[in-house]
């Protein structure tokens, strides 16, 4: 919370501001600092004064609001606004984190997410590629990848995508299951029913995909 110091002399009925600390923005935070700005313009009572310097601190904490931030907090912020549904600002959120932090995979990894849950299929897969390029020996964006181009209708590209899931995580049943529906779908029925069998002898379960 920013804490700020007010002295008022009654003589002159001006009031100045000893310190002004500015900490990693919230909106309780935010609110406070312009209501504590308010307070001081209000008391000021010479008119250029006031419109010069208020102009300029109101500027300066929306400077901070806009331009700062951890960017794990930013990062859980966003998560939450996914889990709620709110994929377009979520999507908005993993991006403050992507521009704060590029190599950071899982801002990528769940942005691709919010992208694909808004019917963005191409981005997403772009989003994927990239959480690959920085994570790849991690099996969520591969199959996550590979249910995007299934979606998009590039089911090569997508089962191609459930074998590099397979080859990371063997027991991850759900990319042998629609492994095998796209090689249904491709009229590849025999090689379909190996791929669940193959799931039985590799004793897959879930596996724990995050959506």
């Amino acid at each position: 919370m920013a804490i700020v110091k007010l002295k008022s002399t009654t003589k002159s009925n001006t009031i100045s501001v000893y310190t002004i600390l500015l900490s990693p923005l919230t909106l309780h935070s935010l609110l406070w600092k312009i209501h504590c700005l308010i307070l001081w313009r209000d008391a000021m009572r010479i008119q250029k004064v006031t419109v010069t310097v208020f102009s300029f601190l109101l500027l300066f904490v929306f400077a901070g609001c806009s331009g700062s931030g951890d960017p794990e907090t930013l990062f859980k912020e966003a998560r939450a606004l996914f889990d709620q549904g709110k994929y377009s600002e979520a999507a908005k959120g993993f991006d403050q984190v992507i521009k704060l932090t590029p190599k950071r995979a899982d801002a990528h990894f769940f942005k691709g997410n919010a992208l694909s849950a808004l019917g963005k299929k191409e981005e997403a897969v772009q989003e994927y590629d990239a959480a690959i390029a920085l994570a790849p020996d991690v099996y969520q964006p591969y199959y996550n990848k590979g249910n995007a181009l299934a979606g998009l209708g590039r089911y090569e590209e997508a089962i191609a995508c459930y074998d590099k899931t397979i080859s990371i995580n063997p027991k991850h049943l759900k990319s042998y299951m629609n492994k095998s529906a796209l090689l249904r779908t491709l009229g590849h029925n025999t090689e379909a029913e190996s791929v669940l069998a193959k799931a039985k002898e590799a004793g897959a379960t879930n596996g724990g995909a995050v959506k």
